[in-house]
């Protein structure tokens, strides 16, 4: 695991004076110097971290990787997470104006189903959740925004429930 430390223009100047350039980096060096003090031993000495890379992100304490492919391959049907708001709004009426998150997903998964079968749809994208499931609460999230969806501070804890612009035929009609 790596950690980002700040450290001065004399100690970095130190670190450049001992490194060799192309090929040490700042952790080399320093790897360099904790072996000599007898810190390390030599094998950890001569780990190598490889620098982090421009995909790379800093998210909650962890370095997590962006994933490269942010559009569905050419076999795959789009769809846009604004598009996904209706079928949680089509769900949500169905299941009589509020459901656990859960049962929404489930709704909207039956009815986007010759969408989210393609496998892209079920790579997992962050923290381990399905694509399909992070576009139907990016949706939501929208849909919270546009005054659809009562927030989450304001509902019963994993439940998703329609407000009454929701609830309205001028919302989305079915």
């Amino acid at each position: 695991m790596t950690k980002k430390i700040i450290i001065g223009e004399d100690l970095y100047s130190a670190i450049q004076e001992d490194a060799v350039p192309f090929e040490d980096t700042p952790d080399s060096v320093l790897r360099k110097w904790a072996f000599k003090l007898g810190k390390i031993d030599k094998n950890t000495a001569l780990t190598k971290i490889e620098p982090i890379s421009p995909e790379e992100i800093f998210l909650n304490g962890r370095i997590r990787k962006h994933y490269r492919r942010y559009s569905p391959p050419k076999d795959a049907v789009k769809i846009t997470q604004r598009k996904v708001i209706p079928y949680i709004i089509i769900s949500l009426r169905k299941l009589k104006g509020a459901a656990p998150k859960k049962q929404v997903e489930e709704e909207v998964y039956a009815l986007l189903n010759e969408t989210f079968e393609h496998p892209w749809y079920h790579e997992n994208v962050s923290w381990g959740t399905p694509r399909w499931k992070h576009f139907i609460s990016w949706a939501k999230q929208i849909a919270v925004n546009k005054g659809l969806i009562v927030p989450g501070e304001k509902s019963e804890r994993g439940v998703w429930k329609l407000t009454e612009l929701g609830k309205s035929p001028m919302a989305f009609k079915e």
